[in-house]
């Protein structure tokens, strides 16, 4: 798990002026920081490289002829503190050297600006982990002492300033559409769905891009019969559009499947243009039940779990762990934002490979929970044709604040 340090000590004239970082040194050598990430003024566009300008301020109190201040460098991440993925590093040191005042003991304000370069492939991945804003970070120190500033990046939700249609006197088909974002989702607004037999279901897929051109793709599923192994999926849909440039699009999926109970899965495969964003296609699973299942569910075996523990803080090395089911060949870990949720709805959840009885959860999942929350979690098994065999009690769990 990467964690940034974090020392918390008596504040001394604090402000706050663009940047959150603030000291205050005495013959302790005190740091001081507010816990709010401090924000930039300029958003920066998924997949396309960024300058951006940042100011740290904030005051130090001068013992002696003078104070210097230093950081060695910065890293990119999406999440918070405790709980993160990073992205890059930015191996540009910053330095200011600080005189004492004439009469000891008064704070000197002191500012670093940076110019800060967002690659473009920071932005991009921020965007794939679902994330709608990406964290700068930097440990600064003072006297051997470190504190941690936190910059907040807005990422566009499209490109700015793009047009709103193909040129009339154009071949879409001349140029390539500059693919910056996809995020896939059922027309419920969730990622992860459990619905009864025969419900309507559709899912809908978001293009963020910068280009006009033509897009090329299918929509395809994968049906019961194969996603408790290795998932096999047929067509459901082709799919050509021409997008106007700098522009965001949604294109929803036929009908999906929804007469079998089973657990099924939907993607859209994007065959042209090539880009970092059809390499691995986004893909949504969703369970379909009979009208029995939460009986089923309520009569079925009790499976026993074994990490993590309830009431723990989640972060990325929680390990989710159980003992296997004797018969089951799948197992899906959900979870819920109720103690007594509506079964059929849980608000996120990751389904495993055959026979896998422990699991971190991955970034997509990570990123749906929300930060100072509590959520029950419960793992479900099932056999060889989809049928809840299993269940666990529902269990507590914690996002840090």
């Amino acid at each position: 798990m990467n964690t940034y340090p974090l020392k918390t000590t008596r504040l001394v004239n604090a402000f706050i002026v663009l940047a959150s970082l603030v000291f205050a040194v005495n013959a302790q050598a005190q740091l001081n920081l507010c816990t709010s990430p401090c924000v930039a003024a300029q958003a920066v566009t998924p997949g396309v490289e960024a300058s951006i300008q940042l100011q740290w301020r904030g005051e130090v109190e001068v013992i002696g002829d003078a104070a210097t201040v230093t950081s060695k460098d910065g890293n990119f991440a999406v999440g918070n503190a405790t709980n993160h993925t990073q992205l890059g590093n930015v191996a540009v040191p910053l330095r200011v050297t600080l005189s004492g005042p004439q009469r000891g003991g008064a704070a000197t304000a002191f500012a670093i600006n940076e110019q800060l370069v967002v690659p473009a492939q920071v932005s991009r991945r921020a965007a794939a982990l679902g994330a709608v804003q990406l964290h700068y970070v930097r440990t600064f120190s003072v006297n051997g002492i470190s504190q941690t500033a936190n910059y907040a990046i807005a990422l566009n939700q499209f490109a700015p300033n793009a047009s709103r249609s193909l040129n009339s006197a154009s071949d879409p088909s001349a140029s390539s559409v500059g693919l910056n974002r996809v995020d896939l989702r059922f027309n419920t607004g969730k990622q992860v769905e459990v619905i009864s037999a025969g419900t309507k279901l559709n899912a809908i897929a978001t293009l963020n891009f910068d280009r006009a051109g033509m897009l090329d793709a299918v929509w395809e599923v994968a049906t019961p019969e194969t996603t408790i192994g290795q998932a096999v999926y047929r067509p459901l849909q082709n799919v050509r559009q021409a997008l106007a440039a700098g522009r965001q699009v949604a294109i929803q999926s036929p009908a999906l499947p929804t007469g079998n109970a089973g657990v099924y899965r939907v993607r859209l495969r994007i065959t042209s243009p090539a880009s970092d964003q059809n390499a691995v296609p986004v893909t949504l699973s969703y369970q379909v039940q009979q009208a029995n299942t939460a009986r089923a569910i309520d009569s079925a075996a009790l499976i026993t779990l074994a990490s993590p523990v309830p009431n723990i803080t989640l972060d990325t090395d929680t390990e989710f762990s159980w003992t296997h089911t004797q018969g089951a060949l799948a197992y899906q870990i959900e979870f819920f934002d109720s103690a007594t949720p509506d079964t059929l709805r849980p608000i996120t959840g990751l389904q495993l490979k055959p026979k896998q009885t422990q699991a971190l959860l991955t970034a997509s999942v990570f990123n749906r929970l929300l930060l100072g929350q509590t959520y029950y979690w419960r793992v479900v098994a099932f056999d060889s044709e989809g049928r809840v065999m299993a269940a666990s009690e529902l269990r507590p769990i914690l996002t840090s604040p």
